[in-house]
């Protein structure tokens, strides 16, 4: 399936534009360390085409979340919330930006908000109560058929942008996924070897005489 799974075209967005108009991130939330190849992604592609995008760098580079920067962002500067839905949603990290984004959604009175992107093959019946009535778009298999409805859904709502991209926040974006390749990631996948079939993480490490693998 690509494109979107429409869950309610009909709800009007009727955005409280006395406080929109001093909005102009576009915030990005995802399950971290899990996410965080897919974060880097689509916020270098909203960069690229202009958006002024926020996504939290320190869990990108493996530290913890700030989360008095988080809630400042999310409550005063957000116009729309990118979400990364996958099998991590349900992470406590996710679920406290949900619950933000639910309340400024509201404060907003803007139904579209949320914006959620399906990354992984989660079925869309296990979408959060967040995504109810909300159109999640489509990235699996392949995350480039997120980007044309994406952006639609962008320019529908008149999101500010550059003409240029940010040269500094694309650098931050390039220098956070330097810092990611360091993670260790723990996602069995199936390998063959000599006559015996074993899961094993996505790359390799050896440490203590045993294989770990890594990014």
């Amino acid at each position: 399936m690509s494109g979107t799974q429409p869950l309610n075209r009909d709800m009007p967005s009727p955005i409280d534009t006395s406080e929109a108009h001093s909005r102009t991130t576009v915030f990005v939330t995802h399950a971290a360390p899990e996410d965080n190849e897919f974060a880097l992604w689509i916020s270098s592609k909203l960069a690229t085409a202009g958006y002024r995008v926020w996504v939290d760098q320190r869990r990108l580079r493996g530290g913890d979340d700030f989360w008095d920067e988080i809630d400042r962002v999310l409550r005063n500067s957000a116009i729309k919330q990118v979400v990364a839905f996958t099998h991590f949603v349900a992470k406590p990290g996710v679920k406290k930006e949900l619950a933000i984004g639910d309340a400024v959604k509201r404060r907003l009175n803007d139904p579209k908000f949320v914006i959620p992107i399906r990354a992984d093959d989660i079925a869309f019946d296990d979408a959060p109560p967040e995504f109810i009535r909300t159109d999640i778009l489509n990235a699996c298999p392949n995350w480039h058929d997120c980007l044309k409805p994406l952006f639609e859904a962008l320019e529908e709502a008149r999101i500010p942008k550059e003409p240029q991209p940010n040269a500094e926040v694309l650098r931050a974006i390039i220098d956070a996924r330097e810092h990611g390749r360091r993670f260790v990631v723990e996602r069995p996948e199936a390998i063959l070897t000599t006559g015996f079939r074993s899961p094993c993480p996505r790359a390799f490490a050896i440490t203590n005489s045993k294989v770990r693998w890594t990014r």
